[in-house]
């Protein structure tokens, strides 16, 4: 049987880490992505490389997405260029903890606010509390051309109503007691 080939498991969690593909990586230490696999079966150290390199990588984006859909108040140090995250400092945190005899007089400092990507906000939304577009999808009944309300007169968004009618019944139901309004509307 031949020796086992040394692998440098520091180099391949970084670069799990990066979230470099497996075939790429195996290429990196010798290895065919076939070989680079059934190795992993084999090598619990390499398989913990890999999952635990690749779930690091996953959370920092997790995380970073959440930044990025949260504001940002920023305390910046001009003296040693530091920034401290999550609140306007009237002094840097940084420079009074190497001179706590000065605490509080490192006032050389700027404020910086962002603000968070709404985008990102949704996007987080949909994927951690369940929300979509699906329903306004359905009700279209095609997400290629979704109707579209803009710049409509009551009477045509009347009409648009009414022939959705039938769908929303379906889906929904009618609620008890509300049959005359069917018979209200206009054809």
């Amino acid at each position: 049987m031949p020796a086992k080939r040394e692998i440098d498991y520091t180099k391949v969690a970084y670069l799990a880490r990066r979230l470099v593909p497996q075939k790429i990586i195996a290429c990196r230490i010798g290895f065919t992505e076939t070989g680079l696999s059934k190795r992993k079966k084999r090598d619990k150290i390499l398989q913990e490389a890999l999952d635990g390199g690749y779930d690091d990588a996953k959370i920092g984006l997790y995380v970073a997405q959440y930044r990025k859909a949260l504001d940002h108040y920023m305390t910046i140090c001009r003296d040693c260029g530091k920034i401290s995250d999550g609140e306007f400092l009237e002094s840097c945190p940084y420079c009074d903890k190497l001179d706590p005899k000065n605490e509080g007089q490192h006032t050389h400092v700027r404020h910086k606010f962002i603000e968070a990507d709404t985008s990102m906000l949704i996007h987080l939304g949909k994927v951690h509390l369940g929300k979509s577009d699906k329903a306004i999808l359905k009700i279209t009944g095609d997400a290629e051309r979704p109707m579209v309300y803009k710049n409509l007169t009551e009477p045509e968004i009347d009409k648009k109503l009414v022939a959705m009618l039938p769908f929303l019944i379906e889906e929904y139901g009618m609620p008890p007691g509300k049959e005359q309004v069917v018979e209200i509307l206009p054809p």
